[in-house]
């Protein structure tokens, strides 16, 4: 299994107590704090069932980016938008914030990480009743491979070598493609394939094969702009994990 991770350890626990104490300290003072900040901008796209536009749930990393900026006294709202719009904003305009980012070596010098939020599994995902798919290598000998253009995932499969990929444009379309028989399989994130095969009314249970790949999923801010304080934003992310926020949202949303 490859994990792609790019966040330390924190193996003391003394040092994660310390880390926690300042945190609340830290953000007692941020509650105490004056005008909310408005200057920043803050976009994401439609990724369910981290992110949602279709009901009032609006995601579980929308949820946990909530709760951060009561935290830093950040007002402004979160914008959903085609994921390609998103990142094109973050890298070139000030004072972004973006997630969920899987930090890759081509992303790196893109943006500042300020934090992981989430792990998240990728695996072969096949149909129903069919055999899993477990490695780069089985699935080279599939006729084709579904995948989200311009994502993570897809560059994953480049990495390893993989030529029989079909581009879609959204997780949406990725798994409509799967069940129409447009590709044998398709590789993405796993809960959002399972959200999205839902979400097209399909409550049979497709075929993961065994992950893959583990990445963490970011929140990441532009390069550009000094408005967003990334120690703050660490330390809001520390208290609403230490006060169970985290734990509730993840039960909310089937995650755990």
């Amino acid at each position: 299994m490859f994990q792609r991770d790019g966040a330390g350890n924190k193996s003391s626990f003394f040092g994660k107590a310390v880390q926690t104490a300042a945190a609340l300290v830290l953000c007692a003072g941020l509650f105490a704090a004056g005008t909310a900040r408005a200057d920043i901008r803050i976009v994401t796209s439609v990724l369910p069932p981290l992110t949602d536009d279709s009901g009032t749930d609006k995601g579980f990393l929308y949820d946990v980016v909530e709760e951060i900026k009561k935290l830093v006294k950040v007002s402004a709202p979160i914008e959903m938008m085609l994921w390609t719009d998103a990142s094109k904003i973050a890298q070139n305009e000030a004072n972004i914030v973006i997630f969920p980012l899987t930090r890759t070596p081509q992303r790196e010098n893109s943006f500042r990480w300020i934090t992981k939020m989430f792990d998240m599994k990728r695996s072969f995902t096949t149909l129903p009743g069919t055999t899993p798919i477990n490695t780069p290598e089985e699935a080279k000998k599939v006729a084709s491979i579904g995948v989200l253009e311009r994502s993570s995932s897809q560059t994953f499969l480049k990495e390893y070598g993989l030529t029989n990929t079909v581009e879609f444009p959204s997780n949406k379309a990725l798994v409509e493609g799967l069940a129409a028989g447009k590709v044998v399989s398709i590789y993405g994130i796993n809960p959002m394939t399972v959200s999205e095969w839902r979400g097209i009314g399909r409550k049979d249970q497709l075929v993961f094969g065994t992950p893959v790949e583990i990445t963490g999923s970011f929140i990441g801010t532009s390069l550009k702009g000094d408005l967003v304080k990334m120690e703050e934003w660490q330390s809001a992310f520390e208290v609403i994990q230490q006060d169970g926020t985290f734990d509730r949202l993840l039960v909310k949303y089937g995650l755990n």
